[in-house]
């Protein structure tokens, strides 16, 4: 296998790795006889995968000649809950697999996170291979070993940290992603090549109509670089002591904004991957609104337009357009009440990512409080961030 095809990495002296598959049968013959399992495999999907692309992982899981069992869930963030998560370790009881099981799993972030969630749990910890299904869980989800399920009302209160044997990236599976769902990743790609350079932000500018009709090799350079760049970011900072909160670039306010569309309008009235490209934009403009630096305030400025014209040509939103619903005080506040309950937050004032320049980013605690009502002004109207 190529080098390129292959991302190799150690975690507490353990071998982990992500594949990038055009064979899937082959993949997970190689793989499967790597791991030395006690030759019971349980098979967790998505429902709402192509049936062609899940007859064809189960059809290489049973000629590794270990006993399979299955079970299909609907990928909802709303199935990320206490409940499903008991759910799956009775199953895993009652199927006495034990630490030398494999749980397999081929879903989105939602699924990823509650069996990577189980997994860690189960015994302390069975063997876990992970198979991204969207391309929010393929550019970041699937590495970096977060877990988690959502619980009062909080997004991702309960979790750990426990990182897949191996992660496989099936191209098969990309062709089958909607486009919305398709597209709703590409945000985090962006934020991981804000977090690097600006020969990889050229990168998009140069090629966003071929990323969006999912030219092959590009879309395979996306998500290998992607990962790469994460990996460069958590390797030496696991549990988010420095380097790796950066990941968190625009999601104290993405999660905001999907927590209270949630409440007041419906459920997944925003994408992840939607929520994460207007933080984006709303953390890079809090950066603004909080420099008193002219100069540098300037240089922030001229990023924002730089980087809302690159979401903009990945038909990512870089407004809160509420089709319909009403714009009003009930949204502001709750949006404002959510970025409080960000989980980066450790004193009185939440925590964000702040973007001195392309590549070079800070965590800080918002200084003035007022500045989060002009955010979520800006972000949910047409009008320019210099007269807000």
């Amino acid at each position: 296998m190529k080098q390129s095809n292959k991302i190799v990495y150690n975690i507490n002296n353990n071998k982990h790795d992500v594949i990038y598959s055009n064979n899937i049968l082959s993949t997970l013959s190689k793989k499967i006889k790597e791991l030395k399992s006690d030759q019971k495999i349980f098979f967790l999907f998505d429902e709402n995968i192509d049936k062609k692309i899940i007859k064809e992982i189960f059809l290489g899981l049973k000629l590794t000649g270990c006993k399979i069992y299955q079970k299909k869930i609907k990928s909802l963030k709303k199935n990320k809950n206490l409940k499903n998560l008991t759910n799956l370790i009775n199953i895993f009881s009652d199927l006495s697999l034990t630490k030398k099981s494999i749980v397999l799993v081929c879903g989105g972030g939602v699924i990823g996170d509650l069996a990577g969630l189980a997994s860690s749990l189960y015994r302390r910890g069975l063997i876990y291979i992970n198979i991204p299904s969207t391309m929010t869980a393929m550019v970041d989800s699937c590495l970096g070993g977060k877990t988690g399920i959502n619980h009062l009302n909080q997004i991702n209160l309960i979790g750990t940290y426990y990182h897949p044997s191996s992660i496989i990236i099936y191209d098969k599976i990309i062709k089958s992603i909607p486009s919305r769902e398709y597209i709703s990743g590409l945000s985090e790609v962006v934020k991981t090549y804000i977090l690097s350079n600006n020969s990889n932000l050229k990168y998009l500018e140069d090629n966003a109509k071929k990323i969006l009709i999912k030219d092959r090799s590009l879309v395979k350079k996306l998500i290998i670089n992607s990962l790469k760049i994460k990996l460069k970011h958590f390797l030496n900072d696991i549990y988010e002591g420095n380097n790796r909160l950066f990941l968190n670039f625009g999601h104290t306010f993405a999660h905001a904004y999907e927590m209270a569309t949630d409440e007041l309008y419906k459920k997944d009235f925003l994408r992840h991957g939607e929520a994460v490209s207007l933080g984006i934009i709303s953390e890079i403009a809090l950066s603004f609104l909080e420099t008193k630096n002219i100069k540098k305030k300037q240089k922030i400025y001229l990023s924002l337009v730089r980087i809302t014209k690159i979401l903009s040509d990945l038909n990512l939103p870089t407004k809160l357009k509420l089709n319909g619903y009403k714009n009003n005080y009930h949204l502001y506040k709750k949006i404002y009440f959510y970025v409080f309950k960000d989980k980066k937050k450790i004193s009185e004032k939440p925590r964000y990512i702040y973007l001195d320049e392309i590549g070079k980013v800070i965590t800080k605690e918002i200084e003035n409080l007022d500045n989060i009502n002009k955010v979520i002004y800006f972000i949910s109207n047409d009008q320019d961030l210099n007269k807000i």
